[in-house]
């Protein structure tokens, strides 16, 4: 982690970069409402994904950050890649299971397909590393993600 704060701050002037930050998302904790809208699946889990993303959005767009900046340093190689797989990547993949949807909507909404890239990297790789049964990908239509915006 600390490899990646110095690259971001050789690479830019940034006030962000220039103090440890410490980010944590408070809202993943399993809860009975996400395990009710977990296994109901479907577009209520979608609709849970999104406002739990929305909630969250400032705390989880620096992780992102982090993600992206570890995942620029891995492409660089100025950082390992397996030491940066094993010790991101199950977090990797457990954002993404609680943010998926959110960032899904995200990428449509900028049309950004590298949007959260690092994350989806250590993801992609974590689970080809260990040879887990990949949560898969979700695939949103615009109208997914502006749902509970109308209701």
């Amino acid at each position: 982690m600390a490899a990646v704060l110095d690259y971001q701050r050789q690479l830019r002037v940034d006030p962000l970069h220039g103090a440890w930050k410490s980010v944590t998302i408070s809202n993943i904790k399993e809860s009975e409402a996400q395990q009710q809208a977990l296994h109901a699946g479907g577009d209520r889990w979608i609709d849970y994904s999104v406002a739990l993303g929305r909630a969250d959005r400032d705390n989880l767009a620096e992780i992102l950050s982090v993600y992206d900046g570890l995942y620029t340093c891995v492409e660089e190689r100025l950082c390992d890649k397996n030491a940066a797989v094993r010790l991101f990547g199950y977090d990797a993949m457990n954002i993404y299971s609680y943010y998926g949807a959110y960032i899904e909507c995200e990428k449509l909404r900028y049309i950004d397909n590298n949007y959260a890239q690092g994350l989806m990297f250590l993801r992609r790789e974590f689970v080809m590393m260990t040879r887990r049964r990949e949560p898969r990908i979700l695939t949103l239509k615009d109208t997914d993600c502006h749902r509970s915006e109308r209701s």
